[in-house]
């Protein structure tokens, strides 16, 4: 990627950004026409007509005197940016279960098209190779969802934690509505209510699927998919914290969006203050309430992010119960109710499902002063396993090293050692060390490099693997692209041979990049890259891969897009 710079004064510290990026954001202010590529839902309600969906074109504004709920503008710009973007705002004068109900009907008749297109990508044939499996996974997923109803009506009213869960699930339900009313008379209109939750609980699905495979311990346990790089890095002096992610998954998946959240409720139903986090920014995907990823930007002063951690110790499924909840909902309750890192991670912890066990990482910017000594608190760090959370302040690493880099592998040992990671260490080698292997090495060497915008980006979206010495292994050829902070094993050869498949030819890899910092987390914004990384490399294009018959409705065919930061309308 050629990254021709500019600087770009936002508050009190420099962003350098390509000049296309500049371009295109600039592009957003021009008045004709006002709001290029979009529309605007309003949602309203009437005892005559229950919920109502008014749709508005571009060039048009919503009448006044409109008593809307909740309104939302979409954008599709897919095969310009990558994105898709939606933006979702309710009115605090509403019931809060209202306003829940109502955001999700906008976003779900607004994006319908993409909503359909990436249950196709993703889900459509998920239990082929496996339908013993997924009718145990279906079995658990329906006695979680009567457990989580059941303690919703219970306890709704009597604490924030179970009020903000009722309004996620009125949120999904909204969701559905909106996607049926659009899709009414469609064949888009076959997806049911399952479909849906699916959709958002798409990354535990393979943990479930571990966990209830009638035939355990007959699967490699190196076949697995590499799931983020993160790196949050202290600038020179103090002057700024910069965090950044980069999303490892199937190429299948690369409908993206980015989304905005301003949902005024309240902390509960006896508590009318409104919760820490009215607004959050987030990348996620089509009719996903969650990020996935993760990547959360908060009103609170929080950006919150994890990689995955994988778990290779299969007693540890016994542990998994139906009644807990689900690691995305348990993130967006967190992300909206947590005033700091600590709190965050007090939070999450509760009713732990043991699945989509990761590394979470919370930074805390409104504890950062530019320029001065980081004080305790700025990064919190949780670790999840069935059964097990280990949560601690870990600004210290921070101060003493500079960086704090995150990739698939667990920090603490307790964590380490109980999900086998020291096991496969033993078996398989350094891939599954902390400190030994590639990333990690990467991320020690170069941190050093990163001082802006853009050499912060050539970083996370680093990959040279034929040329780089730490992405060899005992491989024919003798190196892998799995091995870099943005992996690319679409382009490891298929006739090559890899001591374990992790390393071989697969249609996954690094699938974008987001990067804040002080002064973009204040305007709720990031920079953003979609697609798999390129330059040295080549870009993917879906037409010349030997991938191409993989499902990618929805999706450009070439990913050579250039970074952005997306300016927010309702902001």
């Amino acid at each position: 990627m050629s990254l021709k710079t500019v600087a770009v004064i936002l508050g009190i510290c420099y962003l350098s950004i390509t000049v296309d990026a500049i371009r295109y954001k600039e592009s957003r202010s021009f008045k004709k026409p006002p709001h290029l590529h979009s529309k605007f839902a309003y949602v309203t309600w009437t005892k005559e007509k229950g919920y109502d969906i008014k749709i508005f074109a571009a060039h048009l504004s919503a009448p006044n005197g409109l008593d809307w709920i909740a309104k939302a503008r979409y954008q599709n710009l897919v095969n310009k940016t990558g994105w898709a973007f939606v933006e979702v705002e309710s009115k605090p004068s509403w019931p809060d279960e209202m306003q829940a109900y109502a955001a999700g009907i906008a976003e779900g008749y607004l994006t319908k098209d993409l909503i359909y297109y990436s249950y196709k990508n993703t889900l459509e044939n998920y239990c082929d190779d496996k339908p013993k499996t997924c009718q145990y996974i279906d079995k658990f997923v329906s006695q979680n969802m009567a457990w989580t109803l059941k303690s919703v009506k219970a306890l709704k009213n009597q604490n924030s934690y179970w009020y903000q869960v009722n309004l996620l699930i009125q949120q999904i339900d909204g969701l559905y509505f909106g996607y049926k009313k659009a899709s009414n008379g469609t064949e888009s209109d076959k997806l049911t209510k399952k479909d849906l939750i699916y959709l958002n609980i798409r990354e535990e699905l393979d943990d479930l699927s571990h966990a209830l495979d009638p035939t355990p311990g007959l699967k490699d346990p190196t076949d697995r998919e590499g799931h983020c790089s993160v790196m949050i890095k202290v600038m020179e002096n103090n002057r700024d914290i910069f965090s950044s992610h980069v999303t490892w998954t199937k190429y299948t998946s690369m409908l993206r969006v980015i989304k905005r959240y301003n949902l005024a409720y309240r902390l509960s139903s006896s508590d009318k203050n409104p919760v820490p986090a009215t607004e959050i920014s987030f990348s996620s995907y089509p009719g996903v309430l969650q990020s996935i990823d993760d990547w959360y930007i908060t009103s609170s002063g929080l950006m919150v992010t994890e990689t995955t951690n994988e778990n290779y110790n299969d007693d540890l499924w016994k542990k998994l119960s139906p009644k807990t909840l689900f690691s995305g909902l348990r993130a967006v309750v967190a992300t909206r109710l947590a005033t700091d890192g600590k709190s965050w991670t007090t939070i999450f912890s509760r009713y732990n499902s043991g699945t989509y066990n990761n590394q979470w990482m919370v930074v805390d910017y409104d504890l950062f002063e530019p320029t001065k000594p980081l004080g305790d608190g700025v990064l919190w760090v949780l670790e999840q396993l069935p059964g097990i959370t280990v949560a601690k302040d870990m600004t210290s690493v921070l101060r003493n090293q500079g960086y704090w880099a995150s990739y698939n592998i667990p920090y603490f040992d307790e964590i380490y050692q109980t999900s086998g990671h020291q096991k496969m260490v033993d078996q398989y080698g350094d891939f599954f060390s902390y400190n030994n292997n590639a990333r990690a090495q990467i991320f020690a060497r170069d941190h050093v490099n990163a001082k802006d915008v853009d050499s912060t980006i050539e970083l996370m979206r680093y990959n040279d693997f034929q040329n780089e010495p730490l992405s060899r292994c005992n491989c024919t050829p003798p190196y892998s692209a799995e091995n870099s902070i943005s992996s690319r094993n679409d382009l490891n050869p298929s006739n090559g041979t890899y001591p374990i498949k992790m390393l071989g030819h697969r249609p996954s890899g690094a699938t974008d990049l987001k990067l804040t910092n002080l002064d973009l987390l204040l305007l709720q914004q990031f920079v953003s890259i979609a697609g798999p990384t390129y330059d040295p490399l080549p870009p993917f294009r879906w037409s010349t891969s030997d991938f191409k018959n993989l499902p990618h409705y929805g999706q450009p065919d070439l990913f050579a897009f250039e970074p952005l930061i997306h300016q927010w309308h309702w902001l």
